[in-house]
């Protein structure tokens, strides 16, 4: 596993950033009661279930993974780039 270069993730720094994920997926991924009730009277709710294992892989790969080495820049407040 490589190391990004001017990451914003740190050894000291992962641990609160996968927490705060982990608990933010879970508390959307596991529907109370209710919520499996309305899931019933109108399926189209379902839809927007989030699946745990799905998003949490999504997420960390997204937020913690390094960039691809061919993916573009961000833009910057639509300036166009300099040259």
């Amino acid at each position: 596993m490589t190391r990004c270069q001017n990451s914003a993730t740190t050894p000291t720094n992962l641990p609160p950033k996968v927490t705060l994920v982990v608990g933010a997926i879970w508390a959307h991924s596991v529907p109370s009661p209710s919520m499996l009730a309305a899931y019933e009277l109108v399926p189209s709710l379902a839809e927007h279930r989030l699946d745990f294992p799905t998003m949490l892989t999504t997420l960390i790969i997204g937020n913690f993974g390094c960039p691809r080495p061919d993916a573009s820049p961000p833009s910057t407040s639509g300036q166009s780039p300099a040259g």
